[in-house]
């Protein structure tokens, strides 16, 4: 597991890089940065939740947490892309006027605009010139106002990434297997059998239930199971819902085991003479 957890590590950041730098070059003709953010963390966070599925790496506080850290990561990146592209700026517009040498502009550029360089010379950047906003332009709202600003788009960013991560290990997880719960549906009734359906699974009358609900039945009623794909005998999730308009869950995540599941499809299959 700890293997697994360092290659959806590896792999996000580097997904989190070039999400960053894609946005950031992105900014400088949007000019929307608080939009570009957004949708750079939810392309993050959904890839990030694929690459856990992908790799079977449960845990939903790791994947919180990486998220979180992930989205932080592209926003740096994000901004270190606008402080390159402002220097390549800055060395363009000294080549076209021709009045001095390219390297001299930029360090001119750098000492009037981030003052000593350094590692957070990109802090410095969106701090004193704020935000790309249009073409060409900056959304300067005072040294302090841009670092509000900054840390809002971060935090924007490291929350709709740490979300969406952990949104992906939702599932159940069945760690003998080494596999992902899937979902399906155990069947099916008409509405007014909801008392008698919940009092069956309070209960625990597996074969009860089973002969209230069938495949074959048309009905707003579904009672879905979520278990291991691989181990029949593996512990389940029981849950009955109505799906009649917006759907409403009635009974969520109750645990049952596969001798359970196993005397709810008997009884199915005796209903329907199968």
């Amino acid at each position: 597991m700890a293997t697994r957890r360092l290659l959806v590590t590896l792999a996000g950041i580097g997904v989190a890089l070039l999400l960053g730098a894609t946005a950031g070059a992105v900014s400088e003709f949007v000019g929307l940065p608080v939009v570009v953010t957004a949708a750079m963390a939810l392309a993050l966070g959904v890839t990030v939740g694929a690459i856990i599925r992908a790799l079977r790496t449960p845990g939903a506080l790791f994947a919180s947490v990486l998220g979180g850290v992930l989205g932080v990561v592209a926003v740096g990146a994000s901004a270190i892309t606008d402080l390159a592209l402002a220097r390549s700026k800055a060395a363009t517009e000294a080549s076209a006027s021709q009045s001095q040498d390219p390297d001299a502009a930029v360090r001119r550029w750098e000492a009037e605009t981030l003052g000593e360089p350094g590692a957070s010379a990109f802090l410095r950047h969106r701090t004193r010139r704020g935000a790309p906003w249009l073409t060409g332009r900056r959304l300067d709202l005072g040294t302090a106002t841009n670092a509000v600003v900054f840390g809002v788009e971060t935090l924007l960013a490291a929350a709709i990434a740490a979300l969406l991560a952990r949104r992906a290990t939702s599932r159940s997880f069945c760690a003998r297997c080494e596999a992902w719960f899937v979902r399906d549906t155990l069947g099916r009734a008409p509405l007014g059998s909801v008392a008698t359906i919940v009092a069956a699974i309070e209960q625990r009358e597996w074969h009860r239930l089973g002969r209230r609900v069938a495949t074959s039945t048309a009905g707003p009623l579904d009672v879905a199971v979520e278990h291991c794909p691989t181990c029949p005998s593996g512990s389940a999730w029981l849950e009955l819902g109505e799906t009649e308009g917006r759907r409403r869950t009635i009974l969520r995540r109750v645990a049952v085991d596969g001798a359970a599941l196993r005397e709810m499809r008997e009884s199915q299959a005796m209903r329907t003479g199968a």
